[in-house]
């Protein structure tokens, strides 16, 4: 049988105090291999393998050397590795030069630099503000145009 411990102290502290959470707004992840979905808050930066769904509420970016096998979820998402899944931006995906994603993209703007590859359907949405409204003078205006 085992001895009893008297002294029963926790080792880690399970919720970071407001200032440690404040000091680490961006999270890093490098080699994961997960079966759930990733989801967290501040900055989420990939320079590794994931392989699980991300849903993110700020900014996701997969480095160079990331790589992600599944959907990503998120305000903004900047690809510079390598995604197997769909892409659901709220604002803006952006796929760099070094950028390969097998998948759709759905956002209301998409920024694709010169060398990226894509294989996937784009899905553009219309964000609220940019919803233009024309009344019966202004579409006269523009059909005398033509």
């Amino acid at each position: 049988m085992l001895p009893r411990r008297k002294n029963k102290k926790a080792a880690v502290s399970a919720k970071p105090s407001a200032d440690e959470a404040a000091r680490n707004s961006e999270s890093t992840a490098g080699s994961l291999n997960v079966s759930a979905t990733l989801d967290s808050s501040g900055t989420l930066s990939i320079h590794g393998t994931v392989m699980a769904p991300i849903n993110h509420h700020n900014d996701v970016t997969v480095g160079p050397s990331g790589r992600v096998v599944g959907k990503i979820k998120a305000k903004v998402i900047v690809i510079e590795g390598e995604v197997n899944g769909d892409l659901c931006a709220t604002d803006l995906i952006r796929v760099t030069a070094t950028g390969k994603v097998i998948g759709n993209l759905h956002a209301g703007r998409i920024s694709t630099q010169s060398g990226a590859q894509l294989q996937g359907r784009i899905v553009m949405r219309h964000r609220p503000d940019q919803v233009r409204h024309l009344d019966e003078s202004s579409v006269h205006r523009l059909l005398t145009q033509l």
